[in-house]
C-alpha cells in the first residue's frame, strides 16, 4: 500500500494520511496468526526489486483520497505523501526498531533528511519487527493509543478485559490516576497485555515525572495494605505482601541479585497456594477467575483511595478473597516495576526526540520510497 500511493500519486500533489485522516475506534486488527498479517511481512511489490515496508498498510481504516500541493522544495519527479509527526511517532511507538537499532541490525528503519526548509524521510527496506512478541499489544483504539503517548501507563484500554472473561472500565479516568495505586493491582486481574514502551520518555502533562508518579502509586498501595493489616492483623501473607511490596517500590529489576530474591519469594507464596511459577508472565490471570466484575472493582478501589481504614462492608466483602486480591497486589507490582525497570533509563531516542520538536512546530513531514543508494 506504501509503495503503491507513492507511485500513483500526482508529481505535483501529494496524498495527506495523517493522524487527523485515521478515524475513531480500532486502528488495527492482524490477521491470525500475527506473523502473516500485511504489515508484517508485506508481499513482493510488482515492478520492485525491493520489499519496500508498508507501514501505512498498518492503519487499514485510514481516510484516503485527501491532496496537498508539494512544496517547492521538493523534487516534481521524486513522488511524496504527507504526513504528520504523530503518525510516526505511533508507529515508532508500536514498532520501536523503526526508531533505533539497537537491537536488530536488519528490518524496517525511518530515516529523516531535511531539503531546504522541508522535512522529508523515507522507510527502509525490509519486514517490521516486533510482531513476534505475543507479551506486547498493537491491537488498540485511536483513543488508547493517544492517551498512552500522552503518559497514561502501557496497560492502559478503554475497558479491562478480566480473567473471568468479562469487562469493567479502566481505573485510570485522567493522568492524575497515573499517581494512584489501583491501576497497578488492576494490571494483575485483567488479561490486557502492556504495549512495548521501548524507545519513549513516558511523560505527564502535569509535568511530574514518570518515576515520581509510580512512586506515589506505590505509596498508595502501601498505604491500602497497611488498612488491610488493621482489618486482617493476625494475618501472616497481609505483612508479607507489605514488605515485598515496599522491597519492589524501591525499584531495581536491573539487579540479578534483587530480582532472583523477589522472585524467589514471590514464587514461594504462589506455591503454597497451589500456583506454578508461571504467574510471572501469565496474561490470563488464572489465579483472579473466581472474582467477579463487582469484587475485582473493590479491590482496585482500595488502592486507589486514600482513606484511614477500610469499611466494615468493606472488610466483609474482602475475607473471603484476602489471599487472591493479597497476590494480585503483588504479581501487579512485580510486573509493573519489571516493565520499568527493564527499560531502565526513561528517554526518548534521537529520532523520537525529532518527532517530538517536529510535532510542537506543527510541522508536516513528506515520506518518499525507498531507492537504490539510500541507506538501508
Amino acid at each position: 500500500m506504501y509503495c503503491y500511493l507513492l507511485r500513483n500519486t500526482c508529481d505535483s500533489n501529494s496524498e495527506r494520511l495523517e493522524w487527523i485522516d485515521i478515524p475513531e475506534g480500532l486502528i488495527h486488527a492482524c490477521t491470525i496468526p500475527r506473523k502473516n498479517c500485511q504489515h508484517v511481512d508485506p508481499p513482493l511489490q510488482q515492478k520492485d526489486q525491493n520489499r519496500e515496508p508498508i507501514v501505512f498498510a498498518f492503519f487499514k481504516w485510514m481516510k484516503r483520497g485527501n491532496f496537498v500541493r508539494k512544496p517547492k522544495d521538493l523534487d516534481l519527479g521524486t513522488r511524496y505523501i504527507r504526513t504528520d509527526p504523530i503518525v510516526l511517532k505511533a508507529i515508532c511507538f508500536l514498532f520501536y526498531p523503526l526508531a533505533e537499532r539497537t537491537y536488530h541490525e536488519s528490518g524496517a528503519r525511518i530515516v529523516m533528511e531535511d531539503i531546504g526548509s522541508t522535512t522529508t524521510g523515507y522507510i527502509t527496506p525490509g519486514p517490521l519487527l516486533g510482531y513476534a512478541r505475543e507479551a506486547y499489544r498493537i491491537e488498540l483504539v485511536k483513543k488508547e493509543l493517544e492517551r498512552i503517548l500522552d503518559g497514561y501507563p502501557p496497560w492502559y484500554s478503554e475497558y479491562l478485559i478480566l480473567a473471568n472473561g468479562d469487562s469493567i472500565p479502566h481505573p485510570i479516568k485522567s493522568v492524575d490516576d497515573v499517581a494512584r495505586g489501583g491501576w497497578i493491582v488492576a494490571v494483575a486481574l485483567s488479561s490486557t497485555r502492556p504495549t512495548d514502551q521501548e524507545c519513549f520518555k513516558p511523560g505527564l502533562p502535569s509535568g511530574m515525572s514518570y518515576r515520581s508518579a509510580l512512586t506515589s502509586a506505590f505509596r498508595r498501595v502501601s498505604h491500602g495494605l497497611r488498612n488491610t493489616q488493621k482489618a486482617f492483623p493476625t494475618n501472616s501473607m497481609v505483612e508479607e505482601a507489605s514488605r515485598l511490596v515496599h522491597i519492589m517500590g524501591k525499584g531495581n529489576m536491573n539487579s540479578p541479585e534483587y530480582y532472583m530474591i523477589i522472585h524467589s519469594k514471590l514464587s514461594k507464596v504462589f506455591s503454597e497456594g497451589g500456583q506454578r511459577g508461571s504467574w510471572v508472565y501469565d496474561n490470563v490471570k488464572d489465579y483472579a477467575s473466581g472474582l467477579s466484575n463487582e469484587k475485582c472493582m473493590m479491590a482496585i478501589e482500595i488502592f486507589s483511595r486514600y482513606e484511614d481504614q477500610l469499611s466494615e462492608e468493606v472488610v466483609v466483602a474482602l475475607e473471603p478473597i484476602l489471599l487472591v486480591v493479597l497476590r494480585a497486589v503483588m504479581v501487579g507490582c512485580y510486573q509493573v516495576v519489571e516493565y520499568f525497570d527493564r527499560r531502565g533509563h526513561f528517554e526518548d531516542v534521537q529520532l523520537v526526540k525529532v518527532l517530538k520538536e517536529l510535532e510542537s512546530k506543527r510541522k508536516p513531514i513528506y515520506l518518499r520510497e525507498w531507492k537504490v543508494g539510500d541507506e538501508e
